[in-house]
Order: C-alpha cells, then structure tokens, then sequence
C-alpha cells in the first residue's frame, strides 16, 4: 500500500484531497497543520507528503524546508490557491519535488503524486555520511549543474546519477548512460555524435548518437577516468551548449543535454584539468562502506525485500543476528555491489532456512 501523508488544515479541502487519493488506493495519514505533519513524517514511513501552503504555526514552504534537511529522500508536494511563478521557484528550491493549484486537477494532481511515488529515492543508508549525500542530491538535482559523482567502484554512483535526474525537471525525458570503461577512446565520437555507416557495428544501419538521444534529457558518463586524451578532448566541446552533427552528415544542431559524470578517485588523476572544471560544477563524493557500517542492517534489509518482491525469498530467510554482525564487521571492499552479491548467493544456500553466519563465510572466503 502507497502512503501519502496529507498537510491541510481546511477540514472540506482535506476531506475532498482524501477521497481522491484514497480512490486511488493511496493510504492516507491526516494532519491538521505544519507542526503535526512534520512530527509525522519523522515518526512514521510515507512515500510521500502532500502539503498545503497556507496554515497556521508553520507553513507548507517551511514543512518542505524543515523535511528536506531530515528526510531529503521524501518527495513533497506542495498545494495553494494562490501559486505563483516565485512561489514555485522557492518551493522547488527548498527541496518540492513539486507544486500544483487549487482548485485541483484530480488528473494533474494523481499524475504529479504517482511520478513522485514512483520515482522516490532508493535506499541508501541513514547514516550521517548518506544523509549528506542526501542533502547534496536535493540541493543539486533541480539545478542545470554539472555533477561529478566520485566515489570507488561498487558504491552507487550510476545509481546516484539515475536519482539525480529523477529528481531534477528532466524526469520525463531520456537519461543515456555511456560507459567509458566499456570501448576504445576512437570510439566516443560515434558514440556521442552516432555513426552514420554503422562503422562499428557491422552494420548499414545509421546509429544515432548518444547526445541525441539524451536531448532534453541527462546524459551520463560512467567511469570517466578510463577515457584517453583523445576521447576528452572530444568530451570537452560537448560537456556545455554541446552541438551535434547529425547521422549521414544531415547538418550540426544543438542539443539540450545536462551532463553527469562518475569517477574512481582512483582515476581522477587522468582526468585533464580543463575537463575536470566543466564537469565538477558540483562534486558529490560517496563513502565506502566500511566508513559507514552501521547502514548495513538497512541495505540488507532493503535487498531482502527486493529479492521478496521477486519472489526469491520470505522472512524466514532473513540473516541471523549473529550473521548481520558479521556483515558489520567486513571490509566491503567491493562496497554496496559485493554486499548485495554476498546476500544473492546467500539465498540460494539458504533455500528456506535463515541466512547463517556460516554461509557468509564461506562466500567471503571464496571471494577473497
């Protein structure tokens, strides 16, 4: 069941805004003004908040404000009947994920909440390291910065990026990953601006570029510090107000594109420092997991769950105690990725049974 935490304090608007959601399948949670809402969402889960701007004790943009710096990940609606252009600039500012006004489009209004729901942030851990990875998200996603996401492998950094345009006005349109990693440097151009004899395909087809299909959208570089020189000088002329020579030489045009871009630190030292200035207008640095354990509980949690909803797993499968303090005291140096592998294959040794500390080393031990 989706639940929708509801901010109204106008008894015939609250009652209205619940039968549509509720019409919907939404599960609704009711509070009377900012203060009760806010005391809500902290003390109970929703997948989102549904808040009108003029209340007393606290107003909506200040339950958006105060929301955001605690549960940045919360996606929050804002509703008035008097929404102005400025109003919804600052809303979106303060971390709205976005405004509608009264009196409401049911169609709008459901459409609006149902991408909201659908696109909330996946669980990353509530540590206080991912907290401000969080905020950084929130401050970052609606803007039109660059963002260089670093951090090692297997940390989540295309999963940041994907959250990223999610969460930014792009959210309709395409997000194109290139993998850096994945191809030799000559080949970028293709990549980017398409192929118009299908040179690297094998094919006579034409090929279109990455840049074009991002347009409007968000194109992210994966692993960008296995790029050569070569590959960056391309790179550079397209990072900001990129333009594209269409497939089969059908003439230049411009393409909106924001740009993302993930890196190892490791690798960070190939990157020529003319490109690394276009593409860290904004930096968002992820921990490793062993700097934050104690998100551990969570993340696994968050995998059984999803393994459940494939129907892989039940609640009896679950790590023991004595096997989830084993997962606290691990290294991780293959970060998120290895614990969520550790925990795959722990299921299929588990069959119906609890995941064991036993199992888990074994299936570290293999891995070393």
């Amino acid at each position: 069941m989706k639940r929708v935490l509801l901010i109204e304090d106008e008894p015939s608007s609250a009652a209205l805004l619940q039968h549509i959601l509720q019409d919907e399948g939404y599960e609704v949670a009711g509070a009377k003004d900012g203060e009760e809402g806010l005391a809500a969402a902290n003390r109970e889960d929703f997948q989102a908040v549904v808040t009108d701007m003029k209340m007393p004790r606290v107003n909506g943009l200040e339950v958006i404000n105060r929301l955001h710096v605690v549960r940045p990940q919360l996606p929050v609606i804002l509703i008035s009947g008097f929404l102005t252009p400025e109003l919804a600039i600052q809303a979106e500012r303060l971390g709205a994920y976005g405004c509608v006004v009264k009196p409401l489009d049911p169609a709008e209004f459901l459409g609006l909440l149902e991408q909201a729901v659908s696109q909330s942030w996946p669980v990353l851990g509530s540590s206080p390291a991912m907290l401000d990875v969080h905020k950084q998200i929130g401050l970052v996603a609606a803007t039109s910065m660059t963002v260089l996401i670093r951090g090692e492998p297997g940390t989540g950094r295309a999963l940041v990026a994907r959250v990223i345009h999610r969460r930014s006005r792009r959210a309709d349109q395409p997000l194109v990953q290139v993998d850096c990693a994945g191809f030799p440097e000559e080949r970028l151009n293709a990549e980017l601006f398409g192929d118009p004899q299908g040179t690297f395909t094998d094919s006579e087809t034409r090929r279109i570029g990455g840049l074009r299909k991002a347009n409007h959208g968000t194109l992210f570089f994966h692993d960008i510090g296995h790029l050569g020189s070569i590959a960056q000088a391309q790179l550079l002329g397209v990072s900001h107000d990129a333009e594209t020579q269409g497939a089969g030489g059908e003439g230049v045009a411009a393409v909106d594109v924001r740009v993302l871009a993930g890196v190892d630190p490791c690798h960070e030292v190939a990157i020529r420092k003319d490109l690394y200035f276009r593409l860290s207008e904004f930096v968002i640095a992820l921990p490793p997991l062993r700097d934050r354990l104690e998100d551990i509980h969570e993340l696994a949690t968050d995998f059984m769950e999803r393994y459940a909803g494939h129907g892989r797993t039940s609640a009896s499968m679950i790590p023991t105690p004595d096997a989830m303090e084993y997962l606290r005291q691990q290294p991780w140096p293959g970060n998120v990725r290895q614990l969520r592998d550790v925990l795959g294959k722990a299921l299929s040794l588990a069959h119906s049974g609890p995941i064991t500390r036993q199992m888990l080393e074994g299936l570290l031990n293999e891995s070393e």
